[in-house]
């Protein structure tokens, strides 16, 4: 298997503002780097600042590879590129896209021998309506596709460990760009109840003062701005870190009318729970978690810090090797932020610590760049 070489077809940087930024490809290359495996690129990609070159080179013309590996945001940025794919090699998927309609479920994409999509959920396996916006698509995912993450780089290992040796204080970090319904109910939940022992640092470090650079191979403007050493500092010197990911959508009914209307009694459902509760109910009878897994959520893990998150599980959500809930991780079950933030606050220091330090042998055991290219060659079956 270590005798294979690999083709990685990436699509080229754009601006900070739209990088294109392709991490699990980057992962994948330094497993394989790691690993002593060949691989090139069908272009340039992702530039090493520390050895200034690229990890992944332009292959030469006579390279030729068993395995060649696609980026979900070059087939989507370029569909023509679809027609280049030499179907008698076995051709991979990476789909690292957000959301509930994405290439894992798009039957333009059956050909392909795997695809690995990031942020599964197994309710996407028994899914059998049409998708409302979008008639042609089943709500499910193609037979090939296997459970995937973004996993660390070694460009985040380095920078948290960097930061390792500061003391941390009794704050909460909360540092989201982006704004997810589950973020929104989740900080404001736990910013309730953790208030009154834990200063909330709402710290965004993304201002132009301190990150604006011309350097289109930084890794501020190679990442699309989601490389910050102030973030780093922050999420080693804080207690704990709201890793809250995920959109909650409303499963598809389609023309069912059995369908809606059980969507239109769970909805009833969770409306008077509500109103009698005083907190906010998502039936998981109704509502797909996506989106859940991103960047915060594994540099939390390697972090001294303890990542908050939804409960995995409890969401139906998959990963090759799931974290364990109050082992290496804080779960919130349902949507029940205050209840699981009182719980959280009879956690002492030292218990605490330990969650952060089983958090941070599990990620760099599971989905450091080794062990995430060894996972990916146990994947690969080649044609015969």
């Amino acid at each position: 298997m270590s005798n294979l070489k690999f083709k990685f077809h990436s699509s080229a940087y754009n601006t900070p503002g739209n990088a294109r930024y392709q991490h699990t490809s980057v992962v994948l290359a330094e497993g394989f780097q790691a690993s002593g495996i060949e691989f090139y690129g069908n272009i340039d990609y992702w530039w090493i600042v520390e050895e200034g070159c690229f990890l992944i080179k332009e292959a030469p013309q006579d390279f030729d590879a068993e395995v060649h590996i696609y980026s979900s945001h070059l087939l989507l940025d370029n569909p023509s590129y679809l027609e280049q794919v030499d179907w008698s090699k076995f051709n991979v998927l990476l789909d690292n896209e957000d959301g509930f309609d994405t290439p894992a479920m798009d039957p333009l994409y059956k050909d392909f021998d795997l695809i690995l999509r990031c942020h599964v959920n197994t309710k996407f396996w028994h899914f059998k309506e049409k998708m409302d916006w979008a008639d042609h698509k089943l709500a499910t995912y193609l037979p090939q596709v296997k459970s995937w993450n973004f996993g660390l780089s070694n460009r985040i290992i380095e920078s948290i460990e960097k930061y390792s040796a500061e003391s941390t204080d009794d704050k909460v970090l909360c540092n989201f760009r982006m704004p997810h319904n589950v973020r929104k109910l989740g900080v404001e939940g736990f910013n309730k109840v953790l208030s009154s022992k834990y200063e909330i640092y709402d710290n965004i470090t993304d201002g132009q003062e301190v990150l604006e650079t011309d350097d289109e191979k930084s890794y501020w403007a190679q990442t699309g701005r989601r490389h910050n050493e102030l973030y780093y500092k922050d999420i080693n010197s804080s207690k704990l870190t709201y890793a809250f990911g995920g959109k909650l959508w409303e499963d598809p009914v389609g023309s069912n009318l059995v369908l809606k209307l059980k969507h239109k009694f769970f909805k009833a459902l969770d409306f008077i729970k509500k109103r009698i509760s005083k907190r906010v109910y998502y039936s998981t009878e109704i509502y797909t978690m996506t989106q859940y897994g991103g960047w915060r959520f594994f540099e939390s893990f390697l972090s001294n810090t303890v990542p908050i998150q939804i409960d995995l599980d409890y969401w139906a959500c998959e990963w090759p090797v799931l974290p364990i809930p109050g082992e290496h991780y804080w779960a919130v079950k349902g949507m029940d932020f205050e209840g699981s933030a009182r719980e959280l606050m009879k956690l002492s220091d030292q218990e605490l610590k330990r969650i952060s330090e089983n958090g941070r042998k599990w990620v760099l055991d599971n989905y450091s760049p080794k062990p995430i290219a060894d996972r990916f060659l146990s994947y690969i079956k080649l044609k015969t």
